[in-house]
């Protein structure tokens, strides 16, 4: 049996492969399909995938109840009963939603104009895709609870080994469709099928490879002799455990996928393409920085069990300051660098706007901070209350985004998802830990304000005009990276002493333990 700490390693390294080869794939992906599809297509296929996105509402959140549940139960026998029940709430959640898609579709096939301004002529082809991916999407589903399974039997690492298998279907099914001179409906089927198949892969892994083991250590062990059913393994504690994860989820699917309709409905489909290339980028960065913050989670439910509240608040400021850095980083970035690397990557059609990417860029930044307070918000189980908090910025982003689109077009979209996000999460989820921790937690704003007015407002403008007022794209980059350093060395230069000193102490801890191996290495040779 693997010990927590190999396993916590194992689970850490092989999600940052799956994320990786994601993130490697989704840089291929964009030049190649809109060289196929070409602009028009593309944003298609950015609002179909974004349909079938909230279809994920209907499964209740079913698969992360199982997950939780399994993760919390001891006995082989009661994660089996919550994986069980759990199928079968989930085949009767399917079955549903499924049932109405197929209502919808036989009674009111107009439903896809709220897609926006699709051209006539790709009408039946946008309306065909789109059901021959929910179809797969439907009957694929239930196969997510083997991911729950995995997670509960602590072999979350396996799946990820899936998610990286997973990560090239888009891929290759983009190479079948070129190949074969496909449609959109030709790109669903074969990501679907493709899908199907890693599905009954793993299915087949589990039962071989964990389900039969673990059921064989059971018995020899002789652990599992209760009958009794678990509280935690009723329907009732799946089915409510399910719904309230998926309140905090339909939440963010709004605030991420309806910008696309809005912006198709008001403006057109090619206005996605731009939009949807260029915040693709931020999404990356914000997802890579949220990476750092969940390989301290174990520890900090730990500290947070045993009370040690001074450790937490050390803990949560050094991961403040390094928040603000990053974001900091990734807003300076977009602004000196995006334009010209998407210019390289997909053409000049990819392209929002330098007025986009600056608001795009302060969203990112916002969002660092809001994803670390939201990461303790729920280390900490504070959930209650949270959903509000993401209701709150889901509908203050739709009026923002509608209301400043109208006359600013896609810099109007960026500026109100940023303005939505600062009114809303990036002080609602402090004040919501505050509250919760009983002020224990203390959230450190006099080092965002100084950091902000000092620091990043002034770098914001000087990268606005290396931008705008330097045409050569080397001395550009050179001037940005010069930029970007100096910006980081000032950055660190105001943080507390004692947040650099943990800093170096962590660099030093590195870079001896790098030479540790490399001696341990030498020396067995």
């Amino acid at each position: 049996m693997l010990s927590n700490k190999k396993n916590y390693l194992l689970n850490l390294v092989s999600n940052y492969g799956a994320t990786f080869t994601t993130i490697i794939i989704g840089f291929i992906l964009p030049p190649l399909s809109l060289n196929y599809w070409k602009v028009e297509k593309y944003g298609i296929w950015a609002l179909v995938t974004s349909v079938v996105f909230y279809l994920s509402v209907t499964s209740l959140g079913i698969e992360n109840s199982a997950s939780v549940l399994m993760a919390k139960s001891p006995k082989f026998s009661e994660k089996l009963k919550i994986l069980k029940r759990s199928f079968v709430l989930l085949i009767s959640a399917v079955l549903i939603g499924l049932g109405l898609f197929l209502l919808l579709n036989h009674f009111y096939k107009d439903w896809i104009r709220i897609l926006g301004k699709i051209p006539p002529d790709l009408m039946k082809e946008t309306y065909s895709s789109i059901v021959v991916f929910a179809l797969f999407y439907f009957l694929n589903w239930p196969f997510s609870l083997i991911a729950s399974a995995f997670s509960g039997f602590q072999k979350l690492y396996i799946d990820n080994i899936f998610r990286i298998f997973g990560s090239f279907v888009n891929l290759i099914s983009l190479l079948i469709v070129i190949a074969l001179h496909g449609s959109l409906v030709t790109f669903a089927f074969s990501i679907g099928l493709l899908n199907l198949g890693i599905n009954l892969s793993k299915l087949i892994f589990f039962f071989l490879f964990v389900f039969l083991k673990k059921k064989r250590e059971s018995v020899e062990n002789r652990t599992d002799v209760s009958h009794e059913i678990s509280t935690d393994s009723g329907y009732k504690v799946i089915l409510s455990t399910g719904v309230r994860l998926t309140l905090f989820g339909i939440a963010t699917l709004i605030i991420n996928n309806a910008d696309n309709f809005i912006i198709s409905n008001l403006m057109g489909v090619r206005y996605v393409t731009p939009f949807s290339l260029t915040s693709k980028l931020f999404i990356i960065m914000i997802n890579i920085s949220s990476m750092f913050y969940g390989s301290i989670s174990p520890i900090l439910g730990k500290e947070f069990a045993g009370n040690n509240w001074n450790w937490l608040n050390k803990t949560y400021n050094y991961f403040l300051a390094f928040t603000i850095l990053i974001g900091g980083m990734m807003w300076l970035g977009g602004i000196l660098f995006f334009k010209d690397f998407i210019h390289i990557w997909v053409g000049p059609e990819g392209f929002a706007g330098i007025a986009a990417v600056f608001f795009l860029g302060m969203y990112c930044y916002l969002s660092c901070m809001v994803s670390l307070n939201n990461f303790m918000i729920i280390s900490f189980n504070y959930t209650k209350g949270f959903a509000f908090i993401g209701w709150a910025e889901a509908v203050l982003h739709i009026i923002f985004v509608v209301l400043l689109s109208h006359k600013f077009g896609l810099t109007g979209v960026t500026a109100g998802a940023a303005l939505g996000s600062l009114v809303a999460q990036t002080w609602l989820s402090p004040l919501l830990l505050k509250k919760r921790s009983q002020s224990q937690l203390k959230f450190d704003i006099s080092l965002i304000i100084k950091h902000f007015v000092y620091i990043l407002l002034p770098f914001i403008g000087l990268s606005l005009l290396i931008q705008l007022n330097i045409s050569s794209v080397l001395i550009k980059i050179m001037c940005g990276v010069m930029l970007v350093f100096i910006y980081i060395i000032i950055s660190y230069r105001i943080f507390p002493k004692e947040t650099r000193r943990f800093i170096i102490n962590q660099f030093y801890s590195v870079i001896n333990k790098l030479k540790f191996n490399l001696l341990k290495k030498y020396n067995n040779q």
